[in-house]
């Protein structure tokens, strides 16, 4: 049988061994990029990765067995249907453009105070001293960040995070507090850009109760953000980073220009996220929609490996 509610789902059983996958991942990469050095193979770099996904992926399915968590209740069943794409992949397309068009703004804000510009390109890896660019390949960001990405986070930002937090505290609080840890955790990413990605992903997972769902917002929205990869070179990249290091006035007035479109697609954006998310805060939660009720378990779980002392993380 399977437990009826995952308000007492031990996340912290996930995390800790996560975290210490990856700790041990990292090592292993860094003993071979200092073994390598300069022959350290890209593919090297793109399997460590996928690997370290697939391991973090088989944790959480295993602690779901363990803790009784039916999964077809957080994945849903049966394939995505196309008069919900539509929609889904029309919000994505938005979001991505106000993603990428969010550095523009940010570059634009900071630049007005000179302090928090340098710290900001020092912080984006664009300090004018240190003007080294090498640019991942397409080939290796495709298979991380529109296959192994999408599927690894959603499973447990939607599907662990977001389920339990919305029982506990309510659609829309469940859906806030599980956009920020993942906005949080993507600490590298300028924040905003992964907090609404986040919350889309969150709306349409509650909206649909199928996991399919943002999988695929997730994978669209980080396929349309690599796109440029395909067309930009080193070189190229080089000499864009040169010119944010040592803004000119053109460069600051097409900020300017970016900054106005970034405000007016993201206000669009919310008022369709909203429209779309209308009357979300009624909604179950996709695990007690999911699951049937014969496979209920009548009480509650009482012991779970590792998680006693931390039921309520």
């Amino acid at each position: 049988m399977y437990i009826n509610s995952l308000k007492k789902l031990s996340i912290w059983a996930i995390v800790w061994r996560s975290v210490l996958t990856m700790i041990g991942i990292e090592f292993a990469n860094a003993f071979l990029l200092i073994a390598m050095q300069e022959n350290y193979p890209e593919i090297f770099g793109l399997m460590i990765s996928l690997f370290l996904y697939f391991l973090i992926y088989k944790i959480i399915l295993r602690q779901l067995s363990k803790q009784n968590v039916f999964t077809t209740g957080i994945t849903g069943e049966g394939p995505p249907e196309k008069k919900q794409l539509l929609p889904v992949a029309g919000l994505t397309i938005l979001v991505a453009i106000c993603g990428s068009l969010f550095i523009y703004f940010a570059l634009r804000i900071f630049l007005s105070f000179t302090d928090f510009y340098t710290f900001f390109i020092s912080y984006m890896g664009l300090n004018p001293n240190e003007l080294i660019v090498e640019t991942p390949s397409f080939i290796y960001l495709f298979p991380l960040t529109v296959i192994a990405a999408p599927i690894v986070e959603e499973v447990f930002f939607r599907g662990v995070l977001m389920n339990k937090w919305s029982e506990k505290y309510g659609v829309w609080k469940g859906i806030l507090f599980s956009s920020i840890i993942f906005m949080i955790i993507h600490f590298n990413s300028l924040f905003f850009p992964q907090l609404i990605l986040g919350f889309l992903c969150a709306v349409v997972y509650t909206k649909t109760k199928k996991l399919v769902y943002p999988i695929l917002t997730h994978a669209l929205y980080n396929f349309i953000v690599i796109i440029p990869t395909l067309f930009t070179s080193d070189s190229a990249s080089l000499e864009e980073l040169y010119i944010i290091a040592n803004p000119t006035a053109e460069f600051i007035q097409e900020l300017t220009l970016y900054s106005v479109v970034f405000v007016i697609v993201l206000a669009i954006t919310i008022l369709f996220i909203k429209k779309y998310g209308k009357g979300l805060k009624a909604e179950a939660t996709p695990y007690l929609t999911n699951i049937p009720s014969e496979f209920l378990e009548h009480e509650p779980v009482q012991d779970v490996d590792d998680i006693e002392h931390f039921e309520d993380f």
